[in-house]
């Protein structure tokens, strides 16, 4: 088998956020404190419009509608308020709220060793994070942990993907962006309902890295304990 293209998740595979919350989580929070402050709307009413239009995108892709266009247009007839004002206001939380993560969200150890392994292979590579954070956001996320500076042939966010995980369209958005068959591909990451599964129904190869929601994945191709032992296992399967 020649692989052509590694696809990494991001949070949990390659980074991680300090404390309890998940990434996911933390964000929600901070960004429904900002919608609720600037409308005057309650908070709790606001967490559960993000959170319903949340579950609605990761159910069925609004084709051919960006994540984000679809997530501007529901949050703003959820809460009533004007999407241009709404679009204003997440400008400025990714400029200004996003980066109180900057001094909790730290690089996976073994994680860059685990990209370099993977450009080291002559094939190219893609962050699969899911998309349901601004390209800003996730490329501030690759620069906080020093994984900014590679020539990823795609990287996924709100701003540039159609579906997010777990809908396999996810993934078939990356391999036609990166001009792959779903057969020449690695995907590697931590969720089992993100990761593996979506991946594995379209053919793809998949690493599990252990987690502490998931510490082992009966549907992965490979289970792994921690990112560091990606190179030894890239080296195995490239050597077959």
């Amino acid at each position: 088998m020649v692989f052509k293209l590694i696809m990494f998740d991001l949070d949990g595979t390659l980074g991680y956020l300090e404390g309890d919350e998940r990434v996911d989580q933390f964000l929600l929070r901070l960004y429904a404190r900002k919608i609720s402050r600037v409308f005057n709307i309650e908070e709790e009413r606001v967490q559960k419009v993000l959170m319903d239009v949340l579950a609605s995108i990761k159910a069925t892709p609004k084709l051919p509608k960006t994540v984000s266009e679809v997530m501007f247009d529901e949050i703003s007839k959820g809460l009533n308020i004007d999407e241009s004002k709404l679009r204003e206001v997440t400008d400025d939380f990714y400029e200004n709220e996003f980066d109180e993560m900057k001094r909790k969200y730290k690089p996976l150890t073994g994680a860059r060793e685990a990209v370099e392994a993977a450009f080291n292979l002559g094939v190219k590579v893609a962050i699969a994070t899911d998309s349901v954070v601004r390209r800003v956001g996730v490329l501030k996320r690759l620069k906080w942990i020093g994984l900014m500076d590679y020539p990823y042939c795609f990287i996924t966010s709100a701003d540039d993907n159609h579906a997010t995980k777990p809908h396999t369209y996810f993934y078939i958005e990356i391999l036609d962006r990166c001009n792959i068959e779903s057969y020449e591909a690695i995907m590697i990451g931590n969720r089992i309902k993100n990761d593996i599964i979506p991946a594995k129904k379209l053919g793809i190869l998949t690493i599990h890295v252990k987690d502490k929601e998931d510490p082992f994945s009966l549907e992965a191709d490979y289970n792994v304990d921690s990112i560091s032992e990606i190179p030894l296992i890239l080296s195995k399967i490239f050597s077959t």
